[in-house]
């Protein structure tokens, strides 16, 4: 069993890969960045530098997510002086799966699961693997869905307790 934070090599057809089950650094920067709007009084406008510099994101890469975010109707943005970013959901009503597929689109642990017709052996109605799969995946949801950026804010030390 590999675990969240575990490497482990394999041999497929004579060539070692490397397996990591990870959530990208987007969606890692992503909710950082959101758990930082969360601890603020709802409504509070923040200039993209000021998360990026406190949360040490690329201010350029923070921007590219925080469209992502918008899109999906999670933040929005006012331009101009005292413009910024802001959390239009509540933050207990944004969950991680929410930020997951706002930052990557739909995802899944295996390619078949998210697109039946990428079986090489066309078997999606009878595979036991898939099924397997397809249960592991309903559990890793349920869980993702379960934890909000609210219950993360609420978790979170204040600056220097850390």
């Amino acid at each position: 069993m590999i675990d969240a934070g575990q490497t482990a090599k394999t041999e497929i057809g004579g060539l070692k890969e490397d397996m990591i089950m990870k959530i990208t650094q987007a969606t890692d920067y992503a909710a950082r960045a959101l758990i930082h709007l969360a601890r603020l009084p709802g409504g509070t406008m923040v200039e993209a530098g000021e998360i990026a510099e406190c949360q040490s994101i690329p201010e350029s890469f923070l921007l590219k997510i925080f469209r992502s975010l918008a899109a999906a109707g999670i933040v929005g943005s006012q331009r101009g002086p005292g413009g910024g970013f802001f959390l239009r959901r509540d933050p207990s009503a944004v969950s991680i799966l929410d930020i997951l597929e706002a930052v990557e689109g739909r995802t899944g642990i295996n390619h078949c699961l998210v697109d039946a017709d990428r079986c090489g052996r066309h078997a999606a109605g009878y595979c036991s693997l898939r099924r397997t799969l397809a249960s592991v995946q309903n559990v890793l949801t349920t869980e993702l869905a379960r934890y909000t950026v609210g219950d993360l804010a609420s978790r979170e030390p204040e600056p220097g307790d850390a």
